[in-house]
């Protein structure tokens, strides 16, 4: 998420368009205490009647939603929101359908209101950045509240509430820095006073988001004023923190900044292989992974990795000696050799992805600091990654490219849609295909096969199988097979 504070937009003088943060302190006054997912349409809670007015909406069976006219507590709030619908532009395609003509949809039965949080989604993915911005959806049958984004929002006309400016006062966060492996430093800055003064500034934090002073808060030293601070807060491994800055005014009011994380799960947002090669790093739940599979012909001391073929006889057969293979058959056309190798990376047999190695933090073809992926590795991955974007309780499309799978009938699967409903990870799996020593080159743009650095064990993704197929005992012997490789942070 990236906030942008304090917007006016087409709000008044001294108002302005909320952003998710604010949401969620109405939604909570309305009783919901929970999360919202990121990316995924889904109703949560029971706040939505305290928030509605009566007779407008279409009458629903379903208990304490805005179309149950027995439901108690209606618009207990006075935030009166009424079911207004959208406006959709003529000429436009949204999710599929083409409007020819100017139309408000939905009128009696939706009520969609704006954000200012725009949404930064993978470099990979085609929403314009900036123009995917969180919205928040009330309908007639649901009980609950959802927040909603994709990238063709912004061609969506949608109702506008407006929240008044508490201060004119304004902070941000500058900074953050590992001070220790238990601490961070976070420089905070009160840059504009408005018309107030400046009566207390320092940061907050939890380990839920947008937290506020009512949470844990950390007091600047010095003269509270205009200009840059710094605070230091604590960290537990393993655990992710939210941090805000804040300021307090003269008259008693907060004002908060961006939200950041801490401690940080990908340092650095590249990472280079022994052949100086630089991967883009993705933070994952508590786990920071390659973006790309790698495609490094020597390990990260220098050591060359041979190059197997059908010309180099029983190495393609061999299950301790390590070699490497290129994505696609000897004798096939090469004019996109080079990009098709950045992009699905090389195939290693087992013994030169893991340098003949099993158990945990094993280096093999991996950059320095970096690991083979044990399964409890691909484990967490995959239950971090389907219980935050899941299909069908499966982890598959968040975890692939958005383009080079074979169609699917199946709209959990890979090869579905892929184009719009990929990769909402940011995991990048593309359908490399592997080397079967016996048959050649075999399911590419149908799967992807990647080691585990147990010995026997791969995981796999398929154009058709909406999960991470990750195994509960030891394969066949598979090591003189050639699969793709992903590493792991240490």
């Amino acid at each position: 998420e990236y906030n942008i504070h304090n917007v006016q937009g087409i709000c008044p003088h001294g108002w302005h368009l909320p952003d998710t943060a604010e949401w969620q302190t109405l939604e909570r006054a309305a009783g919901f205490y929970g999360q919202h997912s990121e990316t995924e349409h889904v109703f949560v809670g029971q706040s939505a009647i305290h928030l509605v007015t009566g007779c407008e909406w279409k009458q629903s069976n379903v208990a304490n939603s805005p179309g149950d006219y027995n439901a108690f507590g209606r618009n207990d709030l006075n935030f009166s929101a009424r079911p207004a619908g959208c406006f959709l532009d003529a000429g436009k395609n949204i999710d599929g359908f083409f409007y020819a003509k100017d139309s408000v949809a939905y009128t009696g039965i939706w009520a969609f209101f704006w954000s200012c949080t725009r949404f930064l989604y993978t470099a990979d993915n085609s929403w314009p950045l900036g123009k995917a911005a969180y919205n928040y959806d009330i309908t007639f049958n649901e009980p609950g509240i959802a927040r909603d984004v994709n990238g063709n929002d912004y061609l969506i006309g949608r109702s506008v509430r407006c929240v008044r400016d508490m201060s004119s006062m304004k902070v941000r966060i500058n900074s953050k820095a590992e001070t220790t492996s238990t601490s961070y430093t976070i420089t905070g800055e009160v840059y504009d006073l408005g018309s107030t003064t400046c009566a207390e500034r320092g940061v907050c934090y939890a380990t839920h988001t947008y937290p506020s002073v009512s949470d844990t808060k950390v007091i600047a030293t010095g003269t509270p004023d205009l200009g840059t601070y710094t605070c230091v807060v604590p960290v537990t491994s393993g655990v992710k923190y939210y941090v805000r800055a804040y300021a307090k005014d003269a008259a008693g009011n907060y004002v908060y900044s961006n939200e950041v994380t801490v401690p940080d799960v990908c340092p650095s947002t590249t990472v280079q292989d022994g052949n100086g090669n630089s991967y883009e790093t993705v933070a994952i739940g508590t786990q920071c992974w390659t973006r790309r599979s790698i495609h490094a012909t020597k390990y990260a001391d220098g050591t060359d990795i041979a190059l197997g073929s059908p010309s180099t006889g029983n190495n393609l057969y061999s299950s301790t000696s390590g070699y490497y293979y290129t994505p696609y058959p000897s004798n096939a056309p090469t004019t996109d050799a080079a990009a098709r190798i950045t992009t699905w990376g090389y195939l290693y047999n087992w013994a030169a992805a893991t340098r003949g190695v099993s158990g945990t933090n094993v280096q093999g073809v991996c950059p320095n600091g970096w690991h083979i992926p044990t399964i409890q590795d691909w484990n967490t991955l995959d239950n971090y990654v389907k219980g935050k974007y899941g299909c069908s309780g499966g982890a598959a499309k968040a975890l692939s490219s958005v383009n080079t799978w074979q169609g699917s009938m199946n709209e959990c699967a890979p090869g579905y849609d892929a184009a719009h409903t990929n990769n909402k990870s940011g995991f990048n799996a593309y359908p490399a295909g592997i080397y079967n020593p016996t048959l050649g080159y075999a399911n590419q743009a149908l799967n992807v096969n990647f080691w585990a650095s147990n010995s026997n064990y791969y995981v796999t993704l398929g154009n058709n199988e909406p999960t991470l197929v990750v195994p509960d005992n030891e394969l066949s012997d598979y090591k003189r097979f050639a699969f793709s490789v992903r590493c792991v942070k240490n």
